[in-house]
């Protein structure tokens, strides 16, 4: 029996069953589970919610269930060969990666979960990819979040559109080696995101003073 069958049957069953004697109502949940092919219960249950009927399927199928063990090594690869960006920025990236990942002897029923996946289910993957890495690939910082600046210095997101010069981005880098201690060079890389003019510079400590850029 069809999803639409089912519906219709079920809507027109419940106007008579709900009128109907005792033995009555017996006679027809037997008759509709053998129609059906469903459980006398699960029939009641539909009977009783005849108000979702039209907005929900019965019977839908299974959820679909993503094996950590099988998944877990492909959302890593492709996760830092993105440059680890955020898991909802990553299933949006999915259809364009997807067709070319050929890595990790993946095949199509792993392409078909990857793409099948909720941004919320990618995030629990990155989690666990996050904390399980080592110290030594989650890397060395030297800065720390300035949430003061959030209110003095404009900013775009990464989805503007730009049509013209004078909107930067920069980037500072400490060349440290595998640790900060001591004296190291620190430089600094600012870009014009429309013209992709790049300048750079390198300073021994970073202190509050005035970088001039050409």
């Amino acid at each position: 029996m069809s999803y639409s069958t089912a519906i219709e049957y079920f809507k027109a069953l419940a106007k008579i069953y709900f009128i109907s004697t005792k033995e009555k109502k017996t006679q027809l949940l037997d008759h509709a589970a053998l129609i059906s092919s469903r459980h006398r219960k699960t029939i009641i249950r539909i009977l009783n919610s005849t108000s979702a009927i039209e907005n929900k399927k019965i019977n839908c199928g299974a959820k679909v269930k993503y094996p950590e063990e099988l998944l877990l090594p492909h959302i890593q690869y492709l996760w830092i060969s993105m440059e680890r960006i955020s898991p909802k920025r990553m299933k949006a990236a999915f259809p364009d990666w997807l067709p070319k990942y050929r890595e990790n002897n993946v095949d199509n029923h792993i392409k078909f979960l990857l793409q099948k996946m909720s941004a919320s289910t990618l995030a629990r993957f990155v989690k666990k990819i996050k904390k399980n890495e080592s110290p030594a690939m989650k890397g060395l910082t030297s800065t720390s979040p300035a949430r003061y600046m959030k209110n003095k210095v404009p900013i775009n997101t990464l989805d503007s559109v730009i049509t013209e010069p004078g909107f930067v981005q920069s980037d500072t880098v400490a060349h440290c080696g595998d640790h900060l201690e001591g004296v190291f060079i620190n430089s600094i890389t600012l870009t014009d995101i429309f013209s992709t003019w790049t300048v750079n510079r390198a300073f021994i400590r970073r202190k509050e003073l005035k970088y001039e850029m050409p």
